[in-house]
């Protein structure tokens, strides 16, 4: 399950081109047998207008193996981490924007736990295997405010207590649109 870095970089070529380059060796090095999903922050940055919609902010699991009929797909929501909301995120900081950091929903841990445990286990088994991560987010413009274009966000990953924050995805538009094409507005 461990991709080395001339495949990261291949899969990226084709289908990341929104993860930087710089942090390739970075993913690349993150182990799924020791890494523990439970410790790991997000940070994400917006336009300071935008406020994040509760529980759409997403980190979704994906693993297969040829042969099997389906991939299983794990999506977990997360929460506002504790204390200071953009700690280790200052170097990523902008003017006109805000930062915030996000973790796993404690509520979510056993979940997560087994789908590590069943991913690990899978490893095991013959054919070939892979393992996805995307993530995505929900924004509302703050009541009163105004903003011309769609905003963009960029996504931070701290894969333990001890690590550093690295961009996991670069700037990206996100669509503020509701289903009628209306701008969604937070509180509305």
């Amino acid at each position: 399950m461990r991709i080395g870095l001339a495949a990261m970089a291949a899969l990226c070529l084709t289908a990341c081109l929104s993860i930087p380059v710089t942090s390739l060796p970075k993913l690349a090095a993150l182990s799924p047998e020791t890494m523990d999903l439970t410790a790991l922050e997000v940070g994400v940055r917006t336009p300071d207008v935008f406020r994040l919609v509760d529980d759409a902010t997403k980190l979704t699991f994906t693993v297969s193996r040829d042969g099997d009929s389906k991939p299983r797909v794990e999506s977990f929501v997360l929460q506002m981490a504790p204390g200071d909301s953009e700690a280790g995120l200052e170097s990523f900081r902008k003017k006109g924007e805000r930062l915030y950091r996000l973790r796993i929903n404690p509520a979510d841990h056993e979940r997560i736990k087994t789908f590590r445990a069943d991913a690990l286990a899978m490893k095991a088994l013959p054919g070939k295997k892979s393992l996805s991560v995307s993530a995505g987010t929900g924004l509302c413009l703050v009541q009163g405010a105004k903003f011309g274009q769609t905003p963009q966000f960029a996504l931070f990953l701290k894969p333990a207590p001890s690590d550093d924050y690295f961009m996991f995805i670069k700037p990206t538009k996100v669509p503020v649109t509701d289903d009628a094409g209306k701008l969604k507005r937070c509180g509305a």
